[in-house]
């Protein structure tokens, strides 16, 4: 064999130069993932800073921090995968993405550029800047908010960090390989809604390194350890989550064990939606006795029947990150202060973020009047939509349940919210008729972008698709946020009604939606849809051939 080594490479000069070319390249991996880390902690920091001097905000502290990790995924994603956050490296190795050798590596770049970058910040600003009456712990340094106990904190960061790591499963997932020229884009804006949501109460730091070097440079060690064991268990659970319930579609052969372990995932999951029924009346329910059949000591999953399953999880999910991270984004008092541009800002990206997660998986309508938008335009059966139904309704309430069980009272109920934060009601000033006509006319919109991308005229313009519908759902709270709340959701004003017991004018929040997916599919599908013609459908397919092939060059 070594004898066959030597020959080849005697044959082949360049294949020495190969082998050191690897080397060179892990190399690069490493040093670009430092290097990555250091620009994203300097230029993250430095739009943190706040004095009587300098002013600042909380809004335009999460933007910045958003668009700083869009600046280093695009300089150094095609290098390492500027992955910048050893939550994220870890849910890379447990996704199968790196090895455990490169995890370690990129585990102590990131630790040191963090350290290095934010030296730098110390270096170049003068002293008040680092430390003042604004942040006397040191800019950026992750601190608990008055009023959020330790466990609250970990909680928090776990569920935040379970989202961000959520994005980046869904990025790697085989579905969505050629959907990455938006990524850096979706990423930055993921991180901007979750501190944005999130930044109040704990930093949202969501990054062991991103705390660690502000605390080293500025010796703050308080509640320390919740920046490092809330992110990294979100890691390791969504991640192992992620890669046994919804990654890929291939048939599961129980024979093998890893493949045991997923069924086990699968089951798990499965019980967290009917935790008041024992296993077998939950399987019996939902159809699994006839999932299974046996032959050789082998059980055979039946793939259809668990798509199936594992899309209406998958869509209880969505709906439920939908209700805790828009609602929790909505919180204002007299200690966490809000605006209606950021609540509908933040309910944009939030949209966005659940999209990127499980768009690939279920579609993430979110919403029962997009659910019956998608029975009429024929995309889904009557059982299916029920189905969804029931997922959203569930899954709304789960989200709105766990944001209460997170967040002190004052943050749900205050001045400014008296009814409970993130319910929907109608402006005094507008009647009953008036508020039902906003909710008709803004839901149609709404109905009218997603009729647009179902569009088979649109088949291969998918990628920016979640930043698309984020900044639409943005523009329509901002529009009519004010007056009527802007539900254009059922489930979405449900579980706050529920959760509160308010129910004023709700039936105008079910009726508005509802009746505008109907009448807007029905005419978009009547009037405008096309389906492409066979000499569209071949330009299509061969421009995506060119375009596959380029990135393959």
């Amino acid at each position: 064999m070594s004898q066959q080594k030597q020959k080849s490479q005697e044959s082949n000069p360049n294949a020495r130069w190969r082998l050191e070319g690897h080397h060179r390249s892990a190399l690069a991996c490493f040093f670009g993932e430092f290097v990555a880390t250091a620009v994203f902690v300097f230029i993250a920091c430095m739009g943190c800073v706040e004095t009587p001097l300098f002013q600042n905000s909380h809004f335009r502290s999460g933007l910045t921090f958003g668009l700083a990790i869009l600046i280093a995924i695009q300089c150094f994603g095609s290098v390492s995968g500027a992955h910048l956050n050893p939550a994220i490296t870890l849910a890379a190795w447990l996704y199968g993405v790196i090895g455990w050798i490169r995890a370690i590596a990129y585990f102590v770049a990131q630790a040191a550029g963090a350290l290095i970058g934010y030296g730098i910040l110390v270096a170049v600003l003068p002293e008040s800047a680092i430390k003042g009456v604004d942040n006397p712990a040191g800019v950026c340094v992750t601190v608990l908010a008055s009023g959020i106990s330790e466990l609250q904190g970990v909680f928090i960061e776990f569920l935040i960090t379970c989202c961000l790591v959520m994005v980046a499963c869904s990025v790697w997932d085989p579905r969505n390989a050629k959907l990455q020229d938006s990524v850096p884009v979706r990423f930055g804006l993921t991180v901007s809604c979750l501190i944005l949501t999130a930044g109040l109460f704990t930093g949202a730091s969501m990054n062991p390194t991103r705390s660690l070097g502000p605390a080293v440079w500025n010796d703050s060690w308080e509640h320390h350890w919740i920046y490092w064991v809330g992110p990294l268990v979100a890691g390791a659970v969504t991640s192992l989550i992620y890669r046994m319930a919804f990654k890929g579609d291939e048939e599961i052969d129980l024979s093998s064990s890893d493949a045991k372990i997923r069924m086990i995932g699968e089951v798990v999951v499965v019980q967290l939606v009917s935790i008041t029924h024992n296993l077998r009346a939950t399987c019996t329910y939902m159809g699994l006795s006839s999932l299974f059949r046996s032959g050789s000591n082998c059980w055979l999953l039946q793939r259809r029947q668990l798509d199936n399953i594992t899309t209406v999880l998958a869509e209880m999910i969505a709906t439920a990150m939908l209700m805790f991270l828009g609602c929790m984004g909505c919180v204002q008092n007299s200690v966490f202060t809000n605006s209606n541009f950021q609540s509908a800002v933040n309910f944009g990206f939030v949209v966005l973020i659940c999209i990127q997660c499980f768009g690939c998986v279920c579609g993430a309508h979110l919403n029962p009047a997009v659910t019956l938008a998608t029975y009429v335009y024929n995309m889904i059966s009557l059982p299916m939509a029920v189905a969804y139904f029931v997922a959203q309704m569930v899954g709304a309430f789960i989200g709105y349940g766990l944001l209460k069980a997170v967040l002190p009272e004052n943050a749900i109920y205050s001045t400014d919210t008296p009814n409970g934060v993130c319910l929907t009601s109608l402006n005094s000033t507008l009647t009953p008729w008036q508020g039902l006509a906003v909710e008709f006319l803004i839901t149609c919109v709404l109905i009218s972008i997603c009729c647009g991308v179902w569009d088979p005229r649109n088949a291969t313009k998918q990628d920016s698709v979640p930043v698309r519908f984020g900044l639409a759902i943005a523009c329509l709270s901002l529009t009519a946020g004010q007056l009527t709340g802007a539900s254009m959701n059922p489930a979405r004003s449900f579980a706050p009604a529920i959760w509160n017991g308010a129910w004023d004018d709700h039936w105008i929040y079910w009726v508005g939606p509802m009746a505008a997916a109907l009448v807007t599919s029905v005419i978009y599908k009547h009037a405008f849809r096309r389906e492409l013609e066979e000499s569209e459908v071949d330009e299509t397919t061969m421009s995506t051939k060119r375009t596959s092939e380029a990135e393959l060059a």
